[in-house]
């Protein structure tokens, strides 16, 4: 599956797994709050992740899990649709960022080929100015 097919999947929860700070440590019992991780139904884009920056939501490294730290799994249960419309509206969100920034590459382009097209016809207009045949003091 290519990047531009990956975009076609919508983003959404479509695993829950315990964090590894769930579990009791040493003679402590389980902690009240610990990390729940969500697994992705697709791989997530740097720009949709920087969309859930503001959000208790964090990447793991890994693009198909994201981590929700020190909640719970019935916290998360019951946020469920909360959270699928989170990820809807970041990748809403990044799409359009990302769009704009394709334009934007290719708005440059265009721009770096019409300066290029300048300096070729400058080159070309000082070409008799190179081979010597200039005219002199206006002949």
């Amino acid at each position: 599956m290519t990047q531009a097919d990956d975009h076609r999947v919508p983003l959404n929860v479509v695993s829950v797994q315990l964090g590894k700070d769930a579990l009791p440590s040493g003679d402590e019992g389980l902690p009240a709050t610990y990390p729940v991780m969500l697994g992705i139904s697709r791989p997530i884009t740097a720009c949709e992740l920087a969309e859930l920056a503001s959000t208790d939501l964090a990447g793991t490294g890994d693009p198909m899990w994201l981590v929700a730290p020190q909640t719970t799994v019935d916290a998360v249960r019951e946020r469920l649709p909360e959270l699928q419309d989170l990820l809807e509206r970041a990748a809403e969100r990044a799409s359009a960022v990302e769009h704009a920034a394709e334009a934007l590459a290719a708005g440059e382009q265009d721009e770096l080929k019409r300066r290029l097209g300048v300096l070729s016809d400058i080159d070309r207009s000082l070409a008799n100015l190179r081979s010597g045949n200039h005219p002199k003091n206006g002949q």
